[in-house]
């Protein structure tokens, strides 16, 4: 038993401190392991951003917050994660800091490369962007939330202007871009909104400052009231048509009538009414102060001697009979054969199978036989006739 015992103390040390047999390390190897360490998986957490398409490497600019991924192949991989620091650099050990302030997302790959082969020769290097930075976006002028707004270079002009809530009265057509070197560029966000212009809603760089001015209320507003889901006050751009802005402002009400559409502009002072009709639209072009009024669908009114008389919808290829139905069907008291039809021309049309339209008046009429006797039925009318001729008989 000590003789066991004695094995197993000598053998202690073994178990508790594992070693490598058979394996030398090199001091070049300790150096490279101890200077570029690997990072395991799942130690560096990737920003997730939403593209709409790859990243063009030669748009795509450089800036602090981008973290690089650099795999190093050179008897064996090491893999490194650099994020470029405030200052524009890229710090990777025993190469040193290497800049890539302003550079495109191609240039900086190539720097890279060039610099850490200079240190590891004949080594395979691969450096690929891993994570995009994000930056403050200043917002100001005609906005419910101006302020500071957090963007990347894969966010667009719209995405913070979305932010920052446009006020009614924010002229989107001249949204002003200062960049980082003062320079000033004008764009059209109804152009985007409206035929898709990517032009007008570029990405974002560090430096970008987004003002979005008042619109000249005289020249740039109408007015738009009735049966639209949201009344208001809405911005036109230049040369704007009745059909561009019914696309992109007016949601109407499932009985507005779009086929007639007033629009009132006031010319020294006196209002002038213009009735647009659908092929129209995209030739009546809008002037500032414009009132654009939609009306609710005419309906169908029932009237007379009808269980139900009252309004009812418009429903193409009906006649007057099956608008009569729709009121419960005509009273003992009315004429089958009395239905007037009155149209909003003043015409007046008879009978029941007249096809109907918009804003039709049908009218029911009490029968010729209920004008004489009224409410009675024919047994009293006939029981009062009799009662008469005898009273007659017997005064004479």
């Amino acid at each position: 038993m000590k003789r066991i015992a004695l094995i197993l103390l000598l053998l202690l040390p073994v178990l508790l401190l594992p070693q490598r047999f058979g394996e030398v390390q090199s001091a070049e190897e300790s150096e490279k392991q101890s200077m570029l360490p690997v990072i395991g998986e799942g130690e560096v957490e990737i920003t997730k951003s939403l593209l709409e398409v790859p990243i063009d490497e030669t748009v795509f600019i450089v800036g602090p917050g981008d973290k690089f991924s650099i795999s190093i192949e050179a008897g064996e991989t090491i893999n490194y994660f650099a994020d470029v620091t405030p200052a524009g650099g890229v710090l990777i050990p025993k190469v040193g800091n290497i800049d890539v302030s302003w550079m495109t997302l191609k240039e900086a790959k190539a720097v890279i490369s060039e610099m850490v082969i200079s240190q590891y020769r004949q080594s395979r290097v691969t450096v690929d962007l891993v994570a995009i930075r994000e930056f403050m976006v200043p917002v100001t002028g005609a906005v419910i939330n101006p302020g500071y707004f957090k963007s990347s270079p894969v966010n667009r002009v719209s995405d913070l202007i979305d932010a920052a809530n446009p006020n009614p009265l924010a002229d989107l057509t001249a949204v002003m871009i200062t960049d980082r070197n003062n320079n000033h560029r004008t764009l059209n966000m109804i152009l985007f909104t409206t035929r898709g212009d990517m032009a007008q809603n570029p990405r974002l760089n560090n430096g970008d400052k987004v003002h979005i001015p008042l619109a000249n209320v005289a020249e740039r507003i109408i007015v738009i009231r009735g049966a639209v889901s949201e009344a208001g006050y809405p911005i036109i751009q230049p040369e704007e048509s009745l059909a561009s802005i019914i696309a992109r402002k007016i949601s109407v009400h499932e009985n507005a009538d779009i086929e007639n559409i007033v629009v009132i502009r006031y010319e020294d002072g006196k209002p002038t009414f213009y009735s647009v009709q659908p092929a129209e639209y995209d030739s009546f072009i809008l002037r500032g102060g414009d009132e654009i009024e939609v009306s609710n669908e005419l309906p169908v009114n029932v009237l007379g001697q009808v269980e139900e008389p009252g309004s009812f919808v418009f429903i193409p290829g009906y006649t007057a009979s099956d608008y009569i139905n729709l009121a419960g069907g005509i009273l003992p008291s009315g004429a089958s054969k009395g239905v007037k039809i009155i149209r909003k021309n003043g015409d007046v049309l008879h009978g029941r199978d007249i096809l109907i339209q918009r804003g039709d008046i049908i009218e029911v009429n009490r029968s010729m036989i209920n004008l004489l006797v009224g409410e009675i039925s024919i047994l009293q009318f006939v029981s009062t006739m009799a009662t008469l001729v005898l009273a007659y008989s017997a005064v004479n």
